[in-house]
């Protein structure tokens, strides 16, 4: 993992790729599915992100989520991994899931690291970028509301429809 990072850092995004595909082949052959896989997954993805095949970098992120799902875990390496595949998403222009990784992102920074971490601001960042492009409106949802007013007769009534803000959590 520590060449993966040298060579990454001096450009050598193919080397990095190499090295770190025969770290996750070696966990997986391994029956290792923990969070050493996870994080040989998320490396990978990211240098594949850095080298722009973006679906092989969204695959392997999605990966790493997948492990971490199942180990239960929510902490900043999954805020980080939300953030890589925001990313891909962002530059593979699928803006809808891009924003759901890129909210997500930010919710996690925010929980644990505060609104005042450049984790956060980098993550919020992000999804206002994401939600520019989409001319961004809040999801509005639809409901019927029935009313009836007492001074007509019975059978007279009105549905009228309104647009009410979704609530995010």
């Amino acid at each position: 993992s520590e060449m993966c990072i040298r060579d990454s850092k001096k450009g050598d995004v193919t080397e990095a790729i190499e090295y770190a595909n025969k770290v996750v082949k070696f966990y997986k052959d391994s029956g290792n599915n923990d969070e050493s896989l996870a994080k040989a997954c998320d490396n990978l993805g990211y240098y594949y992100l850095q080298n722009k095949e973006l679906e092989k970098a969204i695959e392997y992120e999605e990966n790493c989520l997948d492990i971490y799902s199942q180990l239960h875990l929510e902490n900043e390496k999954v805020a980080n991994t939300h953030y890589n595949l925001a990313a891909c998403f962002e530059r593979s222009k699928k803006f809808n899931e891009a924003e759901t990784h890129a909210d997500k992102a930010s919710e996690l920074y925010k929980k644990l690291l505060g609104e005042d971490s450049q984790l956060f601001k980098e993550a919020d960042e992000l999804l206002s970028k994401i939600q520019s492009k989409t001319n961004y409106k809040p999801q509005l949802t639809l409901s019927l509301i029935h009313i009836s007013e007492p001074t007509r007769p019975l059978y007279i009534s009105y549905a009228v429809f309104c647009l009410k803000k979704k609530k995010h959590n």
